[in-house]
């Protein structure tokens, strides 16, 4: 419970348990089929279809829950009918910007990007990964688009896992070869040159770029870490330790030890690559040195 109470459980606590129970031993009480379920099963197939229609669209919350359990799976290659169903329902989110600052909500979780992030890893369970890919670029996209229309600054209050998810179910996909390296490369190439994304959304897409860019092509990933290490005008900073490391790292899976070695010795502007350094000369009884 968020009140500021300073015990525990505080009272809402009991009062919602309570409710809860007393909800589940009704329905236990009525195993039966109930009226509704009765009138439901003998509508007629248009009856239901023109209700649906009808109701769906004048209340957002029932639109998204036939959305989530009809929408059919592509059936054509290209297309993403995803992208437009999200992006309705993120411009139907109502809520007053000025409560978020003055109540200091945190983690103000969007209903509509959980349920379709929860639809996409239903699907990757399916081992349907196509359809989880549709869904987490639709995300990705939409919310960025979303982001940039709202009125508020969000880090701090919503949940980053709207950032991570969709870029983690990408992913995957590779990971599980249901994504080439070349489809996933051009598909963040392409989108990260697009100006709606953040500085966020443009470094997950750069540290995507950069693993698969590792995988695929060696020495183009060694040029760009060389490039973006030599535009550093402080070259003992986080992010300089950052870049070296990532190419330590590199030579290192590939078993070359001796050559990342070199990095550190060459770089002991590095703090970090100091104490290393001077714990390996010790190790080796080279006190002078250390």
């Amino acid at each position: 419970c968020s009140c500021p109470s300073d015990y525990y459980p505080c009272k809402h606590i009991p009062i919602v348990l309570e409710s809860i129970n007393d909800r589940m031993s009704k329905n236990r009480a009525k195993p039966e089929k109930g009226m509704f379920e009765n009138v439901v099963r003998k509508m007629s197939l248009n009856d239901l279809q023109e209700f649906v229609i009808r109701f769906g669209l004048h209340n957002a919350s029932f639109q998204q829950a036939v959305l989530l359990e009809f929408t059919p799976p592509h059936k054509q290659p290209g297309g993403n009918n995803y992208s437009e169903i999200i992006r309705c329902a993120l411009k139907d989110i109502d809520f007053d910007s000025d409560d978020i600052y003055d109540y200091h909500y945190e983690n103000f979780e969007i209903d509509a990007l959980d349920q379709w992030l929860n639809k996409a890893r239903a699907y990757i369970e399916q081992g349907n990964y196509a359809e989880a890919i549709l869904i987490a670029k639709a995300c990705i996209e939409e919310y960025a688009e979303w982001i940039r229309q709202v009125d508020f600054d969000p880090d701090g209050y919503i949940s980053e896992d709207y950032l991570y998810e969709p870029f983690n179910i990408l992913e995957e996909a590779y990971e599980n070869d249901c994504l080439t390296a070349e489809e996933l490369l051009g598909y963040c190439k392409k989108e990260a040159g697009k100006n709606k994304y953040d500085r966020s959304f443009k470094d997950m897409f750069d540290d995507l770029i950069l693993n698969l860019t590792e995988d695929t092509d060696p020495e183009a990933y060694i040029a760009m870490q060389d490039k973006l290490f030599n535009h550093l005008s402080d070259k003992s900073s986080y992010e300089a330790k950052q870049i070296l490391e990532r190419k330590i790292d590199f030579y290192k899976k590939r078993g070359d030890i001796q050559t990342a070695q070199g990095i550190i010795e060459e770089n002991l502007q590095i703090e970090a690559f100091r104490q290393d350094f001077v714990k390996k000369m010790i190790a080796d009884n080279k006190y002078k040195e250390a």
